[in-house]
Order: structure tokens, then sequence, then C-alpha cells
């Protein structure tokens, strides 16, 4: 896709993308371990979305969370106000605070394994993801106990810098590898 998507898809940008698909039931660490293997070293990170009980106001409902462990918060592209800083803090899409009446500075729970996490929101920003719905949690968030819903492409950093002529056989060299 090009640049000006990526921020709508939640993603930052990298330099390749890998669809999940093509890789089966491989890993983010099973990739990167053929990347290295085959010099070209990076890293692989993977953008996942997960439902996650919450409460606004008096209202329970279920919301849509980007994450990323691979990526800090501050790399991400909001509309308004400041990327989530730490673990209790979340960014928020303009449709979701649009649909909830959600101003930035409100507090939102978060229900995890049946604890309430009191979550501050510092941003909004564009989503194309579920339907506009995607919010995104802190990298640092625990999702350990969460099943993804969805999943976006792999996405590839080189280590070393390349010339777009380099990268474009590395994504060749990618495509005959995976």
């Amino acid at each position: 896709g090009s640049d000006a998507t990526l921020p709508l898809l939640g993603c930052i940008a990298s330099d390749a993308y890998i669809g999940a698909q093509a890789v089966g039931e491989k890993t983010a660490e099973d990739i990167e371990k053929i990347l290295a293997d085959n010099n070209m070293p990076g890293k692989v990170h993977q953008e996942k979305v997960y439902g996650i009980g919450a409460k606004i106001g008096d209202t329970k409902t279920t919301l849509s969370f980007q994450h990323n462990s691979g990526t800090d918060t501050s790399n991400y592209v909001y509309g308004e106000g400041v990327a989530p800083e730490n673990v209790n803090e979340i960014s928020i899409s303009y449709t979701v605070a649009k649909e909830y009446d959600i101003k930035i500075g409100d507090e939102i729970t978060l229900y995890v394994e049946g604890e309430e996490i009191e979550c501050l929101v510092t941003a909004f920003h564009q989503s194309m993801v579920r339907m506009g719905k995607a919010n995104r949690i802190h990298q640092d968030f625990d999702v350990s106990s969460f099943s993804s819903v969805a999943m976006l492409d792999y996405q590839v950093d080189f280590d070393d810098e390349l010339t777009k002529d380099e990268l474009n056989e590395r994504i060749e060299e990618l495509k005959v590898l995976l």
C-alpha cells in the first residue's frame, strides 16, 4: 500500500511487508531467523487487534484495540492529543470517540482477566481498521490473556541502510524464501 494509507491502518512505514497468509504458522521470531540465516538481519513485528471489554461512563461494551509490542506508540500518527506514553494510556479512534462522546483526558475502564484497569485517553487518531473503530493500547500493555481477532501483515525492518534497488532485491528474495 502507499505510505498515505499506512497511518490509517495503524501501521508505521517499514522496509517490507509479508502477508500473514504467506508464512502460515511461522512466528515473527521464525521469520527473523530466516532473515538472519540469509544475510538479511532485521526486526519483524506485527500489528494485532484485540477485543477488550470496556466501560465508558455507565456503558459496558467491547472495544477493538491495536497493539504491537515491537513498535513504540510515539511512532504512530495521531490527529490530536499526545501519544500514549505509559501502559495505562490509550488513543481512541475518532469514530469511537464520536460514538461514545469521549474527550481527551477522559478515563475508560478496561477489563483484563476480571481486573479493572483505568486508562487515560491521551489522543485521537483516524483508523480504517475494524470499520474505523480500532483504538490503540501502549506497546507494554499485557495482552497475554487475549486472543487476537485480526492480524495485519508482518512488517520487516532491516538492520542495515539499503538503497531502493537493494531493498527491492531483498523483497524479491523474501518472496522466494517464504
